[in-house]
């Protein structure tokens, strides 16, 4: 069996959508989660069915993303919108972002070292 046989293939992925909480006080985009979409028409009807918040001070984005994983649009959203789709109460959700980020920082940070 050649390399490119044994190859496993990765998942064919259209697209993304990811939740966001903006913290104020570390100024840091904090990941709540979001869900990863097979097809593109799968992809388009998520993204509309998420209703935009018209509150201009929501700490809450959701952030559609390509294939690639580059933002192609996003969207203010409600609290209540991100732990309904993500059905988890919000603190849980915030607190287990947050401390997933401080993980992700300090395995980025460590590898840095020489």
């Amino acid at each position: 069996m050649t390399q490119a046989e044994n190859k496993i293939p990765e998942p064919v992925c259209a697209g993304f959508i990811q939740l966001v909480f903006c913290d104020p006080h570390s100024n840091e985009s904090i990941p709540l989660g979001g869900a990863a979409f097979p097809s593109v028409q799968e992809w388009t009807v998520a993204w509309s069915a998420i209703p935009e918040s018209d509150d201009k001070s929501t700490l809450f984005m959701a952030d559609c993303l390509d294939a690639d994983r580059d933002i192609v649009d996003d969207k203010r959203v409600s609290g209540a919108v991100c732990a309904a789709l993500m059905g988890q109460p919000l603190s849980e959700l915030v607190s287990k972002g947050k401390a997933q980020v401080v993980i992700d920082h300090a395995r980025f940070f460590s590898r840095l070292q020489p």
